[in-house]
């Protein structure tokens, strides 16, 4: 302790005539310091840094990294919006900054392309849905088989005509001989007749004749009841589709913090 305390009055002794050679000393550590920061300090934000690299968990990682963007650093971007549409327009609008901006960005992954899948569709469909196309397909075989024969637009709205105008009638004078009425089963449900289809075919036409609308395929209402809108499909939702989820890929910008 003698010691220590004779080396302090030793050390004291020796800065106090000395200020200005002190402070420059100290000025040059801190340019010093400061340089180091610049040129060698690096932030690193993976979480795997805090485990040693000798750790069970860096090895399966390592091996799992080539099936998650090869391992690469990313953070969830969130967006959440008052309608699914709002939110697939913000995401959009984000998505195209971040490509607009590579300096700090390298990738983004926020949809997988629809179109790859196409000729899969059936697969992704349950039992009763499958069904249902069968059902639709049978119904109305001798529409599409004759739309096959002759695909012109002419022969089209023939053929529509044609078959709403039968159902229509059938609906009018015979339809009430399907209703069942039984003490248990006070009446059949009926639906009405499906118009659906019609329609998005005529509003396909308005659209391409007007200009203003991007033409999407009326057939998807023909096999199932509700257009299959594939510019709204492919995102990643979470949260009862509340939440749209993206991976961000930010650039390694060396020698900045």
């Amino acid at each position: 302790m003698n010691l220590l305390a004779r080396f302090s009055k030793d050390l004291v002794a020796w800065v106090l005539p000395r200020p200005r050679f002190i402070l420059a000393v100290s000025l040059l550590s801190v340019i010093v310091s400061l340089w180091l920061a610049a040129v060698r300090l690096e932030v690193r934000t993976e979480q795997l840094e805090l485990i040693s690299p000798r750790h069970p968990l860096i090895a399966k990682t390592r091996i799992l990294g080539e099936f998650n963007f090869h391992g690469k650093t990313t953070f969830a971007l969130v967006v959440r919006g008052p309608t699914q549409n709002r939110a697939i327009e913000f995401m959009n609008a984000i998505v195209s900054k971040i490509h607009a901006d590579p300096e700090h960005f390298e990738d983004v992954f926020y949809r997988i392309n629809p179109d790859e899948f196409k000729k899969w569709l059936l697969y992704y469909l349950d039992k009763p849905e499958l069904v249902s196309i069968r059902n639709t397909l049978e119904r109305n075989s001798v529409l599409v088989h004759k739309m096959a024969v002759n695909p012109d637009l002419l022969n089209f709205f023939k053929l529509v005509n044609q078959d709403m105008a039968s159902r229509m009638v059938g609906e009018f004078f015979t339809g009430f001989l399907d209703e069942k009425v039984t003490p248990e089963d006070p009446g059949k449900e009926t639906k009405p007749l499906d118009l659906e289809f019609l329609i998005k075919v005529l509003d396909g036409c308005s659209g391409y004749l007007s200009g203003t609308q991007k033409y999407v395929s009326p057939w998807s209402s023909f096999f199932k009841s509700g257009a299959w809108d594939l510019e709204k499909e492919g995102y990643l939702w979470e949260g009862k589709k509340k939440l749209l989820i993206a991976e961000v890929m930010p650039a390694k910008v060396s020698g900045q913090v």
